[in-house]
């Protein structure tokens, strides 16, 4: 880890509490149910999900970006699997 880098990032965090209070810092985005593994503790999988439209993640991470969300995370299953994540 990057000790300045990780201040930098809390000191970012910080001010943007401060200057926009209602700003969304977390947000869990779940892009497919789908997962590969067998983890024995997870129960956030299936696997017979569909994946979630590419249109409508496109629209949900414009939202986001609308609302200035501080951070972002890409899960599911495996987001992995998601047929077009890589697309744009």
């Amino acid at each position: 880890m990057n000790s300045g880098a990780d201040a930098r990032f809390l000191l970012n965090l910080g001010s943007s509490i401060l200057m926009q209070p209602y700003r969304p810092l977390f947000a869990n985005f779940v892009i497919i149910r789908r997962c590969n593994l067998a983890c024995e503790y997870c129960t956030e999988f299936n696997d017979f999900g569909a994946p979630v439209a590419l249109d409508v993640l496109k629209g949900r991470i414009d939202h986001l970006a609308r609302l200035r969300t501080v951070m972002v995370s890409l899960t599911g299953g495996e987001p992995l699997l998601h047929p077009q994540v890589t697309d744009r």
